[in-house]
């Protein structure tokens, strides 16, 4: 009898002890937040914590939602999700999925991105010429050509000016009467001034 109960215990650890390793050896990850707060239009940058036993890798199914590192070990890491500026035509929220994987373990965050907000551009002159630009609205982040064209023979095109005076003008191009450049959209309206002066 005492032989019976003794080859029963030693089968019950056994059994038992297999059970647990394969427990704790069952590859697995955990995400603080599967679903961040959406990013502003303009876009930006969040993080979230995972924990996994095995070492992962992450990856984005958009190219406009970007992942930091795109892989790691085993233990406690943080990942940056970046976002480009929405500037789509299309005014609508988009989403991203970001899938992490840990040996077969998969987990999955959704990114979402608010709609994207149009600023004005106004394009005004001083002098004789005319000034004009490719977009009338535009979302922050978009790339904006602008063009100055000057009388032929009577004015010649000085210079930009610009409100607020930190937007960069940019690949500037001169033909004999006109000139184009371009600038990227700020998160805020535009005022762009095309100066002329008298030809020489």
């Amino acid at each position: 009898m005492k032989k019976f109960i003794f080859i029963f215990f030693t089968i019950f650890l056994s059994l038992t002890f297999n059970n647990c390793t394969k427990t704790i050896n069952e590859p697995y990850i955990t995400i603080d937040n599967a679903v961040l707060p959406a990013f502003d239009g303009v876009g930006g940058e969040q993080q979230f914590e995972i924990v996994s036993n095995y070492k992962w890798s992450a990856y984005s199914d958009q190219i406009w939602c970007k992942v930091s590192p795109e892989s790691g070990s085993s233990g406690k890491s943080t990942i940056t999700v970046t976002t480009d500026a929405n500037t789509s035509m299309n005014a609508r929220i988009r989403t991203a999925t970001i899938t992490i994987t840990a040996n077969g373990a998969q987990e999955h965050v959704t990114i979402m991105q608010d709609v994207p907000v149009f600023y004005s551009i106004t394009m005004i002159t001083e002098g004789n010429g005319t000034a004009s630009s490719s977009h009338s609205t535009a979302a922050a982040g978009t790339q904006v050509t602008i063009a100055a064209a000057s009388q032929s023979g009577s004015t010649v095109f000085k210079e930009w000016t610009v409100v607020p005076n930190n937007v960069t003008i940019s690949s500037t191009t001169t033909t004999t009467t006109t000139t184009t450049a371009t600038f990227i959209m700020p998160a805020c309206d535009v005022e762009i001034k095309a100066w002329f002066e008298p030809a020489k």
